[in-house]
């Protein structure tokens, strides 16, 4: 018996995979990049050039992030950033230059964070800008603390100094107070307020009496 089905002659459709180029990965400075970029850095936060923030690490769960700095520039920022590997307890100080590209969409902002390039640190380099940092964070707290303590006391500075160059005394209260109604009740009667009739016997009245037999 023959075989009536017609082979199928269509070719085979070809499908086309093409790879999408996958962006290198950012390039690392060296130790003398690291040295130069951090010592402008801390030259500016020393002058109060460049604000510096220190992220609360207890907002997110990053068990592996020991501390963490960062500094605005615009468009661009520096991350700065001590980091603990989970398995062996090493500790890693890197210095990160991102591009912070912000994409409106659906109503609401986003950012987008590429990191352009970055830099590890030495213990002693980390160390020697968190001191910088840190000193920048008290001496911005300060100014806020000051600015909010004057601005709390402004009214009452007002208030002394329109006392100060007042010419008219304070006026006191110098009515004498009220004698209550049981003094004058006792003196109308001839009676002292502290006299009062004790009945209770009193040593005189034993040493009067005959001695009791037993």
């Amino acid at each position: 018996m023959l075989d009536d089905t017609v082979p199928n002659t269509d070719p085979e459709p070809i499908v086309q995979i093409q790879e999408t180029p996958q962006e290198p990965p950012p390039p690392a400075g060296d130790s003398e990049k690291s040295e130069k970029y951090l010592n402008q850095l801390t030259s500016l936060i020393n002058q109060d050039k460049l604000a510096v923030f220190h992220t609360d690490l207890n907002q997110f769960d990053v068990a592996s992030i020991e501390d963490h700095y960062r500094m605005d520039l615009g468009e661009y920022e520096v991350e700065i950033n001590h980091s603990k590997q989970p398995d062996t307890g090493q500790d890693f100080y890197i210095m990160l230059f991102n591009n912070i590209k912000k994409i409106e969409g659906d109503g609401e902002n986003c950012v987008n964070k590429v990191i352009l390039a970055y830099t590890h640190l030495s213990q002693s380099q980390f160390e020697d800008f968190k001191e910088a940092a840190d000193a920048s964070l008290n001496r911005k707290k300060a100014r806020e603390d000051a600015k909010r303590f004057t601005d709390a006391m402004n009214p009452i500075d007002n208030l002394l100094e329109n006392l100060s160059s007042s010419q008219a005394p304070i006026e006191e209260d110098n009515e004498p107070e009220e004698l209550s109604d049981t003094n004058d009740e006792n003196e109308d009667q001839g009676e002292s307020p502290d006299d009062s009739s004790d009945n209770s016997p009193k040593a005189s009245d034993f040493l009067s009496q005959p001695p009791t037999s037993f």
